[in-house]
């Protein structure tokens, strides 16, 4: 019957020897930058939700444009009021 060989204490030689290390440095280098990815992406969805759900969904412009139209609208009502005063004034 041959002799089956035990992996479990299977020790290289040569190239192969030498690589060993540097093959559980690249696992380990892989697994933490998976981590990191997945810290970032889940730090970014958790951001995006947070803002969704708090209801601050107006854009920069939009906010803007709605600044402008007040602005206008009291302007427009400044000039009436302004329209009115003068004319009573002229009336006297």
């Amino acid at each position: 019957m041959p002799r089956r060989p035990n992996w479990g204490s299977f020790q290289a030689d040569g190239p192969l020897a030498e690589a060993a290390p540097l093959k559980l440095i690249l696992k380990v280098k892989i697994g933490n930058g998976i981590t990191i990815v997945a810290q970032c992406l889940g730090t970014f969805v958790a951001l995006v939700w947070s803002h969704l759900g708090s209801g601050m969904n107006l854009s920069p412009h939009q906010d803007l444009s709605r600044r402008r139209v007040e602005e206008k609208s009291q302007n427009l009502q400044d000039e009436e009021n302004f329209r009115r005063a003068s004319s009573e004034l002229s009336l006297k």
